[in-house]
């Protein structure tokens, strides 16, 4: 084992005004470092993208129990409430180390504070456990997302690399199907992700890392130079004669 652990909560949030939000917490053990990261993302029409985070060189516990769920951070104050079922999958469990996710709530009713703005609308809270560090992962590509509708949550993940794989669950349902860039279909359903924004499109070393140059020199270029792509906005589910518009974010990451 790498006597590395990484544990890391998302929480997002697309409201009934087109507003998004998707905020981190993360604890990272590794050697002597213990980190503590904390930081958010969001989108609005006027102002565009907003990005804020900061380390903490300290223990930083996350705590995700119960039903009703809260980020707090800066002049953020949201609470995620459950919907559905909780899922959780180990991804990886291998040798060199293990990965588990915990999708805590594909679906969640949110009411977030922003500024002295409520933002209110459809969310999603998971959580990843990395006891293998990222880059020594046998993945050259990643595929994450999920979607919301009137009827329907469809959460998808997809790997392609040394051990390829994917997992589509649709209303916490395992079902088999395909996932690329474009396109998530599953059964009679197909969903079209092409009515979507670029929030991010950069490597980490100039996102997550910036402005932290010191913290940048811990870690192997393989991490740093990994490119992330995040996309936000309406997605559309086709079952048969049958149309539903929805909220989706997604996403696609490639290892260098």
């Amino acid at each position: 084992m790498s006597g590395f652990q990484l544990d890391k909560a998302y929480f997002d949030l697309v409201d009934n005004q087109g507003r998004v939000f998707i905020g981190y917490e993360a604890r990272l053990r590794w050697k002597t470092l213990i980190l503590g990261y904390r930081g958010f993302i969001i989108y609005q029409q006027a102002q565009g993208v907003i990005e804020k985070g900061e380390f903490l060189f300290k223990e930083e516990p996350i705590t995700l129990e119960g039903k009703e769920i809260f980020y707090r951070f800066e002049d953020v104050n949201g609470c995620w409430v459950r919907e559905g079922k909780s899922v959780e999958e180990t991804l990886l469990d291998s040798a060199h180390g293990k990965i588990t996710w915990s999708c805590i709530q594909p679906r969640s009713e949110v009411t977030l504070n922003y500024n002295s703005d409520l933002f209110s609308g459809n969310g999603y809270l998971e959580k990843i456990s990395l006891i293998i560090p990222p880059w020594k992962l046998p993945i050259q590509e990643l595929y994450w997302g999920r979607f919301h509708s009137a009827q329907n949550t469809v959460v998808w993940i997809r790997w392609e690399g040394s051990q390829p794989n994917v997992w589509i669950y649709h209303n916490s349902k395992r079902v088999s199907g395909t996932v690329t860039e474009e396109r998530i279909s599953f059964g009679n359903f197909m969903l079209d992700l092409n009515n979507s924004m670029i929030l991010r499109n950069d490597s980490i070393g100039n996102t997550l890392f910036r402005g932290f140059q010191n913290l940048m020199k811990l870690f192997p270029a393989r991490i740093l130079n990994l490119k992330e792509t995040k996309w936000a906005g309406q997605g559309v589910l086709k079952s048969g004669d049958r149309v539903e518009m929805g909220t989706v974010i997604h996403e696609k990451v490639v290892w260098p």
